[in-house]
């Protein structure tokens, strides 16, 4: 298993990645509900007017 420890993607960098992707993942999909929120609030003042 030497072969590993000379991967040019160690373990420790992958897992570091996918923590970084999930962060970004979560974050980008509160931001898109935020956003979603804002239309449809906007949305449902337009037609109250």
């Amino acid at each position: 298993m030497a072969s590993m420890e000379t991967n040019d993607f160690p373990v420790e960098t992958i897992s570091a990645l996918a923590n970084i992707w999930a962060d970004w993942l979560v974050g980008f999909h509160l931001a898109v509900a935020q956003i979603t929120k804002s239309i449809i609030d906007a949305g449902e003042e337009n037609i109250d007017e």
